[in-house]
């Protein structure tokens, strides 16, 4: 729309110099013969009296007719019914196009105060968010620690079970292992005292000790018989 005020805008200056054209170009041209006849006027009486003449067609020249008058005004009447008809023809427009243009610059400045607050209401929940991830990675830490704490008291338990169970299973060994080399023992020296008793038995008694021996034997089992 603003370029279309432009081009009326010019076009109103164009109007309004094609109106004043032809006055000043007369205009320009009695100048233009007034300076000539002023040199000629310095040549001497005669070119006086030329200058005197040309000066009188000069006032001539200079002078507006009343036709030169009235096709000015006829072209002022013109340009005045022109703008009059723009101003008439596109006042409205015009005004409608500024202020579209205005409540459209208010509505982009509205806007950009909407988004201007909704990213330092974005920006307030990402440092709230920040925050909260700090604490949590804080909360994570502690609970990592606390955990790991656990996991070494559990293992440090389990590790003195473990031991009690095998410093156990080694008493438990040891006291098989004793009882069994004493029963060993036990039978070895039985064993030898059988063998020395024989030995001395052997040695001591005589045939007729031996027949005693065996009939009293042969009497005792008849006798559980």
């Amino acid at each position: 729309m603003f370029k279309r005020f432009v081009v009326i805008f010019l076009f109103c200056l164009g109007a309004l110099m094609y109106a004043a054209g032809p006055v000043l170009a007369e205009e320009a041209g009695a100048a233009h013969e007034a300076g000539a006849v002023a040199a000629e006027a310095a040549h001497g009486e005669a070119a006086h009296e030329a200058a005197g003449h040309g000066g009188g067609e000069h006032g001539e020249h200079h002078a507006l007719t009343h036709g030169q008058v009235m096709n000015f005004v006829w072209h002022c009447l013109n340009f005045a019914l022109l703008l009059v008809i723009l101003v008439k023809f596109l006042k409205q427009p015009i005004t409608d196009s500024l202020k579209g243009r205005q409540e459209s610059i208010a509505k982009a400045f509205e806007e950009l105060e909407a988004k201007k607050a909704e990213a330092a209401d974005r920006f307030k929940e990402y440092e709230q968010k920040l925050s909260g991830m700090d604490e949590e990675a804080k909360r994570i830490l502690e609970n990592f620690i606390a955990q790991g704490q656990k996991e070494r008291d559990s293992i440090i338990e389990q590790a003195k079970a473990a031991a009690e169970r095998i410093k156990a299973q080694a008493e438990f060994y040891v006291q098989q292992e004793l009882a069994k080399a004493k029963t060993e023992l036990q039978r070895e020296v039985a064993d030898m005292a059988v063998k020395m008793a024989e030995e001395i038995i052997r040695k001591n008694l005589t045939e007729q000790d031996q027949s005693k021996l065996i009939s009293e034997y042969l009497e005792r089992v008849v006798q559980k018989n």
